[in-house]
């Protein structure tokens, strides 16, 4: 476990067992020192004089960050990432990012020029400014900072002021950079002016890039920037942001700009928007924009940098920009899609505070042969002790001594309440959006082995608490933290990807983005959801809903085997029952296999692998889709869910043909692009011949005549149609940076979710309600963000072979749709008093009034205990009967507990 030193203020875990930055800069074997202040900082580079040392202050890696030459330790500063006020100002330290800062700032009504990535450390922004959208308009950060403590190559604490408080004496120095007081400004006199569209190709957008930066007379305190950004589903993007303190010349230089986009044509203008911001609201608008290095441990992020003083020189910068985007974003006029589907950018033409015409940004392509694993890609800043180019070599000293870990027989680490660490390792998707009650456990542990495990668990018997499961820490209610009485098992060791022909072992901490990529490099697939940092221990327990359902049933439908630990330490490998299983007449094995897949995850065990047999494409040779991306249009959208209502009436009468898949989505605008979208898949596997093929294509050309009604020339070459193999579908599918949040998600906010199944058709009154609910959302409500998306059910799903076997709830789901509600600061209340008109809408006109909930999206009350809420998520009474009693058998203590697990019986 981490070894935690007598007179060391943190922790230090060998690279090869480190969970925290798992994914780095640095290649070979080497130890990470995690400092916990500043005391602790000066500690560490102590007692790594004269070793060859690296230090990481934030969490991003481009390709160029990549390190060869072997080091001894690494100092990451990932604990020093608080933010607090002082003398008027406001303190960060060293590992706080741009976007934390923001958030401060928001608050406050304050301003400073922040760079342009917002996960980007405070310290490597400071040392290694990259102009932003604000740098000409607020001027360079180091000009905002007051004071500077810093550790220098001797170990001794040092504080810069005034003049000094400067990155150019900090590297004078040599001195590691630990925390920075800022004196930012009020935000009040703030402006921004955004223009968004879909990418017109290179001719086009090469005219108006020159127009722009050749023939708008820039006046100082002006930022103007063109961006170009690679968003949801491919969809290639530019934008062009004017900000400002000033009213002085912006009505000009806004005059100047619109003569410079007037140079496209009327396609482009068609689905060209505008937002306006001002005062605090530019900070956020700022924040949103920006994307660094991905945080996707398939995506391989290379850095764009180039800047151009010689005014001789800037065509042939604009003209390089403009290429790179169109690498990134081209698409073919002649068959749809993108020219190059792999490739993904986010960068950005500017003018810096000097008058140099610079680009900036990342390209984004999957990595050659990923390695399997845990999740995210961290970043390190740049922010090394360097001279020269050079490590610092420090005057040697001794190592620190060892101490005993917390659990006894505990090879892994351990993190507890005020302890450096807790709160990164304690934070999980919902943190943002429950009670610290319910996100604060008791301590979260990082188990290597089977045998950590059952140490844990008889620790937390001795101690009285309970024990969760952790795999990827998506679960939408907070029930993968836990609060005080809670013990976190996080299962990132757990993450083998093994692959033999169309059998798969996976660990539970394997995310979907690595599945589905190696998945497609082996041309095999599961069904599986979108979202990339979700890991299959708990999606393959409450499902495992995806595009393919219809087609091919749910992820755990294709597990053949599992292995778990129960509560009081047993090892069991399980395999699947036979068709002719019966949970009430079943032995303890095929009851438990039957019970954790569906029953309720996390209620029984602790799964620490699973063996898949997976579908081949070479086994479906005829399959392929339709996908069509598309600027959001409430008649277009009222059309499709029409359709919609078709397919129910056809699931719920059992007319509706198997073997075939529609998903739709609506996202409300986001950072880019400043316009909602709509998603629309199809999938045909190409299981059918004859007359059912037909059928199969008449519904799918059903729904691409609704897109096509109102579809621009640009929207059309967005249209992706044709063969396609299964697994490359499957990875297509999963969202993949720049186009989510750094955690995976649609939008960084807290949020209301809600999912809800039917078994019935969907009525008039329903469709009505619910498509001008969401037209309202999109359309017309501020500081709220809407995803939506939907599973429509029967075919394999409802009657294939896993029936039987799991027992997951809903099996004869019609309809099921995700209404999830992403809120800015201070507008929960208007998402709440949303979802309660939702929820009208559920009782007056879904499912005759009797709601119906799905495990893999919790929402509100969760106390199964309560007949009222176990409703919601359970066929009958007969199963939940076996559920607990096998509780009763396999975890008599009730060890496995969140208010949503089976209880034991009364």
């Amino acid at each position: 476990m981490p070894v935690r030193t007598p007179s060391f203020d943190g922790w230090i875990i060998p690279a090869a067992l480190d969970f925290i930055n798992p994914v780095s800069e640095q290649f070979g074997a080497h130890d990470v020192w995690y400092p916990a202040s500043l005391a602790g900082v000066a500690e560490a580079v102590g007692f790594n004089t004269g070793r060859r040392t690296r230090v990481r202050s934030g969490r991003q890696v481009a390709d160029q960050d990549t390190q060869g030459d072997p080091v001894d330790a690494v100092i990451d500063l990932s604990s020093l990432a608080a933010i607090r006020d002082e003398a008027g100002g406001l303190v960060a330290q060293a590992a706080a990012t741009g976007r934390d800062l923001a958030e401060a700032l928001i608050k406050q009504g304050k301003a400073l020029p922040l760079g342009a990535d917002p996960d980007r450390s405070i310290a490597a922004s400071l040392l290694n400014e990259v102009p932003g959208y604000l740098c000409r308009t607020l001027g360079s950060l180091s000009d905002f900072a007051q004071n500077i403590r810093a550790v220098n190559p001797e170990g001794q604490a040092v504080a810069f002021a005034g003049d000094a408080a400067h990155p150019g004496v900090l590297r004078e120095n040599k001195a590691l950079l630990a925390e920075i007081q800022f004196q930012p400004v009020s935000a009040d006199s703030l402006w921004m002016h955004r223009f968004a569209g879909i990418y017109p190709g290179r001719d086009a957008f090469l005219a108006v890039a020159n127009h722009l930066f050749t023939k708008v007379n820039l006046p100082a305190g002006i930022d103007l920037i063109l961006d170009a950004v690679t968003a949801l589903a491919d969809l290639p993007l530019f934008g062009v942001t004017l900000s400002g303190a000033e009213a002085a010349h912006r009505d000009a230089v806004m005059g100047a700009v619109r003569e410079a986009l007037a140079l496209f044509d009327e396609e482009v203008h068609e689905v060209l928007v505008e937002s306006v911001d001002a005062g605090a609201e530019v900070m956020v608008a700022a924040l949103e924009q920006g994307a660094g290095p991905s945080p996707d441990p398939t995506m391989r992020s290379r850095r764009l940098s180039r800047r151009e003083t010689d005014r001789n020189r800037h065509a042939a910068l604009i003209d390089g920009f403009v290429s790179a985007v169109d690498e990134a974003l081209a698409f073919d006029e002649n068959h749809g899609g993108k020219r190059n589907p792999t490739l993904r950018i986010a960068a950005r033409l500017q003018w810096d505070r000097e008058g140099a015409l610079t680009v900036a940004g990342h390209a984004f392509e999957p990595v050659p042969k990923p390695t399997p694993g845990i999740g995210s890609l961290l970043d390190v800043a740049g922010t090394a002790l360097r001279s020269g180019g050079n490590l610092v070599d420090l005057a040697p000293r001794a190592r620190p001594a060892s101490r005993s870990g917390r659990i006894p027989d505990f090879k892994g680490e351990v993190y507890q309440k005020g302890q450096p660490g807790y709160r990164k390792h304690a934070k999980a998707y919902a943190t943002s959006s429950y009670s610290a009650a319910e996100t604060t456990p008791f301590l979260v542990a990082y188990p290597r082995d089977i045998d950590d495990i059952r140490a844990a668990l008889r620790f937390a018997k001795e101690k009285g608490k309970w024990v969760v499961a952790r795999s990827g820490g998506h679960q939408y209610s907070a029930k993968s933290t836990g609060g005080k009485d809670t013990m976190v098992l996080s299962m990132d060791a757990f993450n083998r990807l093994d692959i033999d022909g169309n059998i798969v072992n996976v660990g539970p901490a394997a995310r979907l983005t690595n599945i589905a990529q190696e998945f497609k490099s082996a041309g095999i697939t599961i069904p599986h959801g979108e979202c990339p940092l979700v890991a299959i221990g708990g999606h393959a327990q409450t499902g495992g809903y995806g595009h393919l359902a219809r087609s091919f049933g749910l992820a755990m439908d294709h597990v053949v085997a599992f292995e778990m630990v129960l509560a009081d330490g047993r090892f069991l490998k399980l395999t699947r029952p036979d068709q002719d299983f019966d949970p009430a007449n079943a032995s303890l094995e095929e009851k438990l296999f039957w019970a954790v897949l569906g029953g309720n995850a996390g209620s029984f065990g602790i799964v620490t692998n699973y063996t898949f047999e997976t579908l081949r494409d070479r086994d479906y040779p005829h399959s392929n889709w339709y996908n069509a991306t598309l600027k959001y249009r409430a008649s277009t959208y009222r059309d499709l869910m029409k359709q919609v209502q078709t397919w129910s009436r056809g699931v719920a009468d059992g007319s509706l043909p198997a073997g075939m898949d529609w998903m739709m989505t609506v996202e409300s605008s986001g950072r880019m692009p400043f316009f909602p979208v709509m998603l629309v898949e199809f999938v045909d596997p190409g299981i059918h011949t004859g007359a059912e093929a037909a059928k199969v294509a008449r519904f799918r050309r059903k729904i691409a005549d609704k897109v096509a009604a109102d579809r621009t020339f640009i929207e059309r070459l967005l249209t992706k149609e044709g063969p396609k193999e299964l697994s490359h579908m499957s990875d297509d599918f999963v969202r993949r940076w720049p186009m989510t949040t750094w955690d995976g998600r649609e939008f960084r906010y807290p949020y209301k979710k809600r999912i809800n199944v039917t078994v019935e058709a969907l009525t008039d009154d329903f469709i009505q309600g619910f498509t001008a609910l969401v037209d309202e959302v999109v359309s017309q409500t501020k500081g709220v963000k809407l995803v939506f998306q939907m599973v429509i059910g029967g075919g394999a799903q409802q009657r294939g072979p896993g029936r039987k076997v799991t027992a997951i709830p809903h099996r004869d789901a019609v309809f099921c749709f995700v209404f999830d509600l992403f809120y800015k600061h201070n507008h929960k209340a208007a998402a709440m008093r949303l979802q309660k008109r939702m929820q009208r809408l559920i009782d007056q006109h879904y499912n005759h009034g009797r709601e119906r909930r799905v495990f893999w999206g919790t929402f509100e009350d969760t106390d199964i205990s309560k007949p009222e809420v176990r409703a919601k998520y359970y066929d009958n009474d007969a199963e939940w009967a076996i559920l607990q009693r096998l509780k009763g058998e396999v975890d008599p203590d009730d060890r496995f507990h969140t208010s949503l697990t089976v209880p034991l019986p009364s």
